[in-house]
C-alpha cells in the first residue's frame, strides 16, 4: 500500500480517468440499455450475458489506469504519440455507448469500435516501447474490442432498419 500513498496528483488522475469516463458514459445510457430499442434488436446467440459487461469494463478501466501510470512513471507526459493514441482511444471508447444506445447509430458505433481496435493496437506498441507491463495492461481492452467489434458488426448487419432510422430514430 506504500505505492498508493506515494502517488502524486497526476498519477491519481491517470489512474482514475478511464473509470470515471466509463462511469459517466454508463450513467448517460443506463436507461437506454434496458430500453425498447435495444430489446428489439436481433442479437447473436453468442452475445455475453448482461452481467459480464460491467465486470469486464471495470477490469479494463482499472488496467488502462494502471498502464497510464506505468507510462507516466517512465516518460512523464512528454511523449506525445503514446498519449495522443491513448487519449483518442479513450475518447472513442467513451463515445461508443452514446452513439449506440442513445443515438441508435449502430454503423457509427461500429466505426468507432473498429477505430478503437486499431488505436489500441498502436497504443500497445507505443506503451510497450516505454514499459512492457504497460502494454500488457492494454491487452484486455484489445481482446474485448475484438469481441465487441464482432458483436457490433453482427447487430449492424442484422438490424438495418434500426440504425438511426424508422420508429426508433433518435431525436
Amino acid at each position: 500500500m506504500d505505492i498508493i500513498k506515494s502517488f502524486n496528483l497526476t498519477q491519481w488522475t491517470l489512474a482514475v480517468t478511464p473509470m470515471a469516463g466509463g462511469l459517466i458514459s454508463a450513467f448517460q445510457t443506463r436507461t437506454e440499455v434496458k430500453g425498447v430499442w435495444y430489446k428489439s434488436l436481433a442479437r447473436p446467440w453468442w452475445q455475453p450475458p448482461a452481467f459480464v459487461f460491467p465486470v469486464v469494463w471495470n477490469t479494463i478501466y482499472a488496467c488502462l489506469g494502471y498502464s497510464a501510470v506505468r507510462v507516466y512513471n517512465q516518460a512523464g507526459l512528454t511523449m506525445s504519440l503514446p498519449w495522443t493514441l491513448y487519449g483518442s482511444m479513450l475518447a472513442l471508447n467513451w463515445s461508443w455507448s452514446p452513439l449506440f444506445f442513445t443515438h441508435h447509430r449502430i454503423g457509427l458505433a461500429l466505426g468507432s469500435c473498429t477505430l478503437q481496435w486499431f488505436l489500441t493496437f498502436a497504443c500497445i506498441r507505443e506503451f510497450g516501447r516505454l514499459d512492457t507491463h504497460a502494454n500488457w495492461g492494454l491487452l484486455p481492452l484489445q481482446l474485448w474490442l475484438t469481441v465487441a467489434t464482432a458483436l457490433n458488426f453482427n447487430i449492424w448487419q442484422n438490424n438495418p432498419d434500426h440504425d438511426g432510422a424508422g420508429p426508433f430514430q433518435s431525436k
